[in-house]
């Protein structure tokens, strides 16, 4: 997915939730992405709480092609395909990957997104034992504080 593609995709997806009052935050490479992460998206990865998501199924009933539980990290997966592309929006029973007391907003071409900032991305990549992203973070803090 191109930073084009990740664009339409939130800017969609914002017009479709814009007067919803939730928490949700973005996840995954999009998130590292709107954070000045040169990565390439291979979809587009969503937290959010048990009323978001409810909202986001509301809001994107059209694209969704399958709801279910996750028994490998144990949350509830609800995954759309909008325009090509995949949406894959989580909730999880264990608040400590959630993270939502951490949500910042983030200005990104003109979009104003709740992320997840990079120190607190690092720590959920550990958490769930994804190694090379969590590397891939430090190595960018690294450059940016040099």
């Amino acid at each position: 997915m191109d930073k084009q593609e990740v664009y339409q995709l939130l800017k969609l997806i914002l017009s479709r939730i814009e007067a919803k009052s939730f928490v949700w935050r973005l996840d995954g490479t999009v998130n590292l992405l709107v954070q000045a992460i040169e990565v390439i998206p291979g979809d587009l990865d969503i937290s959010t709480n048990e009323k978001g998501m409810e909202v986001f199924a509301n809001a994107l009933s059209e694209y969704v092609k399958s709801k279910g539980y996750n028994e490998n990290i144990g949350n509830y997966q609800l995954i759309c395909e909008v325009n090509g592309l995949e949406v894959e929006i989580n909730t999880y029973g264990d608040r400590k990957f959630d993270k939502f007391k951490h949500i910042e907003y983030k200005n990104w071409r003109g979009l104003n997104l709740p992320i997840l900032p990079l120190k607190q991305a690092k720590e959920f990549y550990k958490l769930i034992g994804r190694e090379k992203k969590e590397k891939l973070i430090s190595e960018h803090l690294l450059k940016i504080t040099e």
